[in-house]
Parts: structure tokens; C-alpha cells; sequence
């Protein structure tokens, strides 16, 4: 299922970027994707897009595929590995 379209105004933003116009000003928001808590990043949009792209990366959950084909190693893939290959060499005498 697709996604809805974003508002006109919002089309040229980053994922989770939105622009708030209060008294002739354009303030730029950053939506948390996983709290959906709204944190401003002020008025410079550049510096907005820099910041939204670096906190998508940073707070977005990963998609496995993706992460397979880039070669990220999530906490999933060490506790895994740990109990399978780890634990059961273990002498506990």
C-alpha cells in the first residue's frame, strides 16, 4: 500500500520535514518517526534538510533486505550469532 501524497507545501522537503508559516515566517519541524514527537529545527532550510536527512538515518527503522545488501549488523544479528556460536562452546565448570 502506498503512502498518501504529501501537501503541496511539503513536496520539496525530507521524509518527516514539515514547514509551519507563523507571521510571515517559515519554520521547519521535524516529526520523530518512531515517538511522533515534533521538534523544531528553526528557520534555515538548508540547514533543516542537512538535519532531517542525518536524524531519517539515524532514528528510521531499517528494512532487513537493506541492511543485508549494505552491510549493517543490527544488535538482532550479534545476540543471534553470541547464542548460536558463543554459548554453546562454553565450559561452565
Amino acid at each position: 500500500m502506498t503512502p498518501r501524497n504529501r501537501l503541496p507545501k511539503n513536496k520539496g522537503l525530507m521524509l518527516n520535514l514539515y514547514a509551519d508559516k507563523k507571521g510571515g515566517r517559515v519554520y521547519y519541524i521535524y516529526r520523530h518517526p518512531v515517538t511522533k514527537k515534533k521538534h523544531s529545527l528553526g528557520q534555515d532550510k538548508a540547514k533543516a534538510l542537512a538535519a532531517a536527512k542525518r536524524l531519517n538515518i539515524l532514528l528510521m527503522p531499517t528494512n532487513e533486505l537493506v541492511a543485508k545488501v549494505t552491510g549493517v549488523v543490527t544488535l538482532r544479528d550479534h545476540v543471534d550469532c553470541f547464542f548460536e556460536n558463543i554459548i554453546p562452546h562454553r565450559d561452565y565448570a
